[in-house]
């Protein structure tokens, strides 16, 4: 039905039922939030995993290293000349950046005489006078780490680094019997990991340096006694002198000392 009052028209709507009855049709209830805020996108990741509070981080030889001394504090890592059979107190290390309490470790130490010990901390005696490489295997459940350490049983005395290697050096010569004053030097440097340089010294003025362990020939213009000398040297310079009297003499009378 349209009704007009004069100034506005209005039409009314009414839904009439085939039984007779009417059912009016109600307004639609307003959208109270006409423009819903869209559900947020799920964490993908909503439980991620922990980093363990306990994490040890990595042990190097910048941050773990083997510390020893004996009773009156005369001879540690940093400075040389332990004597023999002296009892020496051996420790596990660290510097600023890692801690054995972060997790379990293990610890075995090899003195290089044949000893071994399973502890952080341990005592030990050399019987000789040499140098002996120590080194100490840790292992902390996820990661296994050498420690190295050169000791020097005897009367050599001056400051160290600690955790560098001091090898045994030696060498031998032997002689060609067809050719006078020729010689072949050996060098026997144990153990030579950590060696890049052999810098030999034939005593006569003339020197010569190498790269390898290898053999040298050389061969003297004069009879008579020569002091002859191998330096080997790391990455942070000469580490070991070994010194040894040659006398040059003709085949008939050859003799070394």
């Amino acid at each position: 039905m349209t009704m007009f009052n004069g100034s506005q028209t209005y039409t009314a709507i009414q839904t009439v039922n085939v039984s007779g009855g009417t059912t009016p049709t109600p307004n639609p209830t307003p959208n109270p939030n006409p423009n819903p805020t869209p559900n947020p996108t799920p964490n993908p990741n909503p439980n991620p995993n922990p980093v363990p509070s306990g994490s040890c981080g990595l042990m190097t030889a910048n941050n773990v290293f083997i510390g020893f001394h004996n009773a009156a504090n005369t001879c540690s890592e940093f400075v040389n000349g332990c004597s023999r059979s002296e009892l020496l107190e051996f420790t596990a290390k660290t510097f600023t950046g890692y801690s054995f309490s972060c997790a379990n470790h293990t610890f075995h130490w090899d003195f290089g005489d044949g000893a071994t010990s399973d502890s952080m901390n341990t005592s030990h005696a050399f019987a000789d006078t040499k140098t002996y490489n120590v080194t100490l295997t840790i292992n902390n459940g996820s990661q296994t780490f050498i420690a190295q350490q050169g000791v020097v049983i005897g009367n050599s005395t001056g400051p160290v680094i600690p955790g560098r290697i001091i090898p045994e050096v030696a060498f031998s010569m032997t002689s060609l019997e067809n050719i006078p004053k020729l010689y072949t030097f050996t060098p026997a440097v144990s153990p030579a990991s950590t060696i890049l340089k052999w810098s030999w010294d034939f005593g006569d003025g003339q020197k010569t340096t190498a790269t390898t362990g290898a053999d040298q020939v050389h061969r003297y213009t004069d009879f008579g006694t020569f002091i002859v000398t191998l330096t080997v040297e790391d990455n942070l310079g000469p580490v070991k002198t070994y010194t040894r009297e040659v006398i040059v003499q003709p085949p008939h009378r050859r003799a070394t000392r």
